[in-house]
């Protein structure tokens, strides 16, 4: 890869660290101003961190069903299937089990988690027609399990109509593919380092199409006024663990959306991560508590960085 054929933008936002890679690009400004606006959007209409966002106006009405934009109704069908596809363990009506992160940049929400009821996906209906969502008043939805990885793929079509060429996109770990690839494929590093530290032990895996993400229970964690160690991952026991099992799973698909839904599902499995992970059939490396790893579906052997690679880190 001759470096002048790439341009690169990093930056934080979301919750996240965003890493952008183009190739080929006749017009790489462009393509990364049309991503950053595209995460703007996002961010706007699907954060449960901001008092301002539409996610925020629907957790907090008072109606039972509310009209909303296309595009929240949209991430709203993706957590609808993915709940029908990982049998009720990927849930978006978990947002009274985070409402502790929100304490002090949303603290209306914070408050109505006191009195949210306790109900899962199927509490929640959505007319397509009319893009309204029906729910029982309370009901606090948070989309952060896979929005990143949706936006993933929302990012990587918009850069390349943008600039053209090829693009990589990295969300925290949820990891996109569009256009053109470069000579070898894109090279990403998995790694449980969540320091990101360009020395840190990782297997190079490249991929030419697709999509990959990581799941992991390692990182974003908090300790809670309760004195208890919480993590992001809300189980379905609702207490803000998973259980035993495998604690980082990677995942390839078609999708970043359809490879976070196997590896979340996987996470939320418990003891039987394993069993759900193969269902899917995707090339998939898992890694247990104690340091074992499990490799499914044709997933590489462990590869060595090549001289010139630039890579993405493939964790969170």
């Amino acid at each position: 890869m001759a470096t002048n054929d790439f341009a690169q933008e990093s930056f934080q936002a979301i919750g996240t660290r965003c890493e952008l890679l183009a190739y080929g690009s006749h017009a790489p400004v462009a393509a990364f101003r049309s991503a950053r606006a595209e995460i703007a959007a996002i961010d706007f209409h699907a954060s449960f961190f901001r008092a301002d966002s539409e996610l925020t106006a629907l957790n907090l009405d008072q109606r039972e069903t509310v009209a909303v934009s296309a595009t929240l109704f949209e991430l709203l069908e993706v957590y609808r299937n993915a709940f029908r596809i990982s049998g009720g363990t990927i849930d978006a009506c978990v947002g009274a089990q985070l409402a502790e992160l929100v304490r002090e940049s949303n603290p209306a929400v914070h408050a109505s988690a006191m009195t949210a009821p306790g109900h899962t996906f199927e509490a929640v209906a959505l007319n397509p027609r009319e893009l309204t969502v029906s729910r029982p008043v309370g009901l606090l939805l948070d989309m952060g399990g896979l929005g990143k990885s949706w936006l993933a793929d929302r990012v990587a079509k918009r850069m390349v109509s943008a600039g053209g060429g090829g693009v990589i996109v990295n969300l925290g770990g949820d990891i996109a593919i569009a256009g053109e690839s470069p000579s070898g494929g894109w090279p990403v590093r998995i790694t449980d380092d969540a320091s990101l530290d360009p020395g840190a032990a990782g297997q190079i895996v490249h991929l030419s199409s697709g999509a990959i993400a990581t799941s992991s229970r390692l990182t974003r964690r908090w300790l809670g006024s309760d004195g208890r160690l919480h993590e992001h991952l809300v189980g379905v026991d609702r207490t803000g663990g998973v259980g035993a099992g495998i604690v980082t799973a990677t995942a390839a698909a078609g999708t970043a959306l359809e490879a976070n839904v196997a590896t979340l599902a996987t996470l939320l499995a418990g003891a039987r991560g394993v069993a759900v992970m193969a269902r899917f059939g995707y090339p998939s490396l898992l890694r247990g508590a104690d340091g074992t790893s499990v490799t499914l579906g044709g997933w590489p052997s462990r590869g060595t960085r090549r001289a010139g690679d630039r890579s993405l880190e493939a964790a969170r």
